[in-house]
């Protein structure tokens, strides 16, 4: 089993993938690259929520859901065993410091998502997520941490377009 690096203020990779799926309401997930695992396992796992709408600069529910591997930071296309298609709605990098207990201020820098927010815990759910990443399972809160605070200068962001 791999090591886990410090997790705290580390530039990491975001995406946001609308995921549609036949028979159900479309989604988007946010997917936020895990810390690095040393050893022969080699790809972290992506700590991920699942939200009706994209998130932005509105304050809305979301919810912990299992952790994606890394490759889904980059990937576009069908997904195995019936389960739709994704498709990416943002990318960029982003800085995460904070408390799993409680939640997170997490800093991005995407092509349509940049600032400064808070992904707070609002309800705890059973503990299923199979990883040990720094996030609970259950119920959060996604909003603006702060109104004009923007990523500083995280390398690799795509622009705005």
């Amino acid at each position: 089993m791999g090591v886990r690096r410090a997790a705290s203020q580390e530039r990491r990779c975001f995406a946001i993938l609308l995921h549609e799926r036949p028979g159900s309401e479309a989604h988007y997930d946010l997917v936020l690259q895990g810390p690095e695992v040393e050893g022969p396992a080699g790809e972290a796992p992506c700590f991920t929520w699942s939200f009706a709408t994209p998130p932005g600069k509105q304050a809305v529910r979301c919810r912990r859901i299992f952790d994606h591997p890394g490759r889904f930071l980059t990937y576009e296309g069908p997904l195995r065993e019936g389960q739709g298609h994704v498709r990416q709605y943002d990318a960029g990098t982003c800085s995460v410091a904070g408390d799993p207990k409680k939640g997170f201020r997490i800093t991005c820098l995407g092509r349509r998502l940049s600032g400064t927010f808070r992904l707070t815990l609002v309800s705890a759910g059973p503990q299923r997520i199979a990883s040990e990443g720094p996030a609970v399972e259950g119920e959060y809160l996604w909003q603006p941490a702060e109104e004009g605070v923007l990523a500083p200068g995280c390398p690799g962001a795509a622009a705005k377009p």
